[in-house]
């Protein structure tokens, strides 16, 4: 999903005004924040990351885990003093090479939620920060692993951390897949379309003969591209007839794929070639609501499954809707699989997790304003939305 700049400051307009817990914006909250704050990080950056440590550290700030927070929120197990839940979405290489470091150096509890159907299954463990530390390598040699942060950490990876007892290990979906919710054709997939292993718009192709596979653009050139949605958004989708993608697939392979290729027009010589045919004249069929809610189902149900196996049947047992974009749908499906709880991003109306909520609905704010919590070495709110601002007009993904 692509989010332009203007959508993204309204999102943080509206979410200060009616979505965001009392400290973010009171200039001096008090230490019972009257529930329990999620903070959502995605890439890990090693100082912003230790100084966020370091800050829940100094403020004896307790980090749990989603045993903890259930009990905290349940009333089993109320905290004595403020605490939080640290989330890590995607499972991106580094939250293994500088994130779990961090947490092993403060002795602190993180859940990461992973893309299952993705995961690196035969690759073993990367050096990581502590090699740094230890002097068996230096700092540029571990970014230059994976410099964009464009990989997942492996299974080994994520044995070792969830075996360290610091990082829970949880969902995030099969694919992280999106679907096509109408038959207009946008773009066809070429060399310059977006991919990395937790988001791309290819992943509409994605089904379960796919777990494990390398998710490699060259697959999918030529094929269509249509609006799309998250799966757990609710949307029924288009059934793409076979004739539709073999047709595309053979243009560009007799076309585009040789060397001497028609050049920067193929596509216009596509459309017009699908709008001739007959057999494409009628747009496609649309999932039934049974079907729309079943692949939601299955899909969250392989995916706990799988983590299930590799790790333990404590893990898995919760859900990161992708892109915080759920549904009525979504919420029936998690508990038809049986999952425990979901994890959105921010709902009006909503600010804060407080005991006696429903746990499909729980509520995350960005890691950005962990330090506008109460206590010693607190940023102001200008400094907060300053590095943001910074960040997003340096080329920083809202994901």
């Amino acid at each position: 999903m692509q989010f332009s700049r203007a959508s993204q400051l309204l999102f943080e307009l509206r979410s200060l005004l009616s979505g965001y817990p009392g400290f973010v914006f009171q200039p001096n909250p008090a230490p019972d924040l009257g529930g329990v704050p999620v903070f959502v990080h995605h890439t890990i950056d090693p100082v912003r990351f230790e100084a966020q440590l370091e800050f829940l550290c100094r403020n004896q700030i307790e980090t749990l885990s989603p045993s903890g927070f259930a009990a905290a929120l349940d009333g089993d197990a109320l905290p004595t003093r403020p605490a939080v839940l640290l989330t890590v979405d995607d499972g991106r290489s580094s939250f293994w090479r500088y994130g779990y470091p961090l947490l092993k150096k403060y002795d602190c509890r993180a859940t990461v939620f992973v893309i299952p159907g993705r995961v690196p299954g035969g690759e073993g463990a990367r050096p990581t920060l502590q090699d740094v530390w230890d002097g068996h390598r230096d700092a540029d040699s571990v970014r230059a692993l994976d410099p964009e942060d464009q990989t997942l950490c492996s299974w080994a990876e994520l044995e070792q951390m969830y075996r360290s007892g610091l990082v829970a290990v949880e969902s995030h979906t099969l694919f992280h897949r999106e679907v096509f919710t109408a038959p207009r054709i946008l773009d066809f997939v070429d060399d310059h379309t977006p991919h990395t292993s937790y988001n791309s718009p290819m992943t509409a192709y994605l089904n379960r003969e796919d777990v494990g596979r390398p998710f490699e653009r060259s697959t999918y050139l030529g094929l269509p591209l249509m609006p799309s949605a998250p799966l757990l958004a609710g949307k029924p989708a288009l059934k793409l007839p076979p004739e539709l993608l073999q047709t595309c697939r053979g243009f560009y392979e007799q076309n585009v794929g040789r060397p001497a290729g028609p050049g920067t027009d193929w596509k216009a010589q596509l459309r017009r070639q699908l709008a001739s045919d007959r057999r494409f004249r009628t747009p496609p069929e649309l999932q039934s609501p049974e079907e729309a809610f079943g692949a939601a189902r299955d899909d969250l149900l392989e995916a706990k499954t799988m983590i299930e196996e590799r790790l333990g049947p404590e893990a898995g047992q919760t859900l990161c809707l992708p892109y915080a974009t759920g549904s009525d749908l979504a919420v029936r499906a998690a508990r038809e699989a049986g999952v425990r709880s979901c994890f959105w991003g921010v709902r009006f109306g909503k600010r804060i997790n407080r005991p006696g909520d429903d746990p499909y609905y729980r509520v995350r704010i960005k890691s950005d304003f962990i330090e506008r919590l109460p206590g010693r070495g607190r940023r102001s709110l200008a400094a907060v939305y300053g590095s943001k601002i910074r960040r997003r007009l340096e080329g920083e993904s809202v994901y």
